[in-house]
């Protein structure tokens, strides 16, 4: 929970950090987390 409000500024879930970006909410960062993934050769 530290970790979160460190990387957040606040309790938010979900955060997500991919390479060092931060996304606040999965559903609305869907495109950009896939990207995200892509790049780092998680994805197809």
């Amino acid at each position: 929970m530290e970790e979160l409000k460190t990387v957040a500024g606040r309790f938010i879930t979900p955060t997500l950090v991919i390479d060092g970006e931060r996304l606040i909410g999965f559903g609305m960062n869907l495109p950009r987390v896939r990207e995200l993934l892509q790049k780092g050769g998680y994805l197809d």
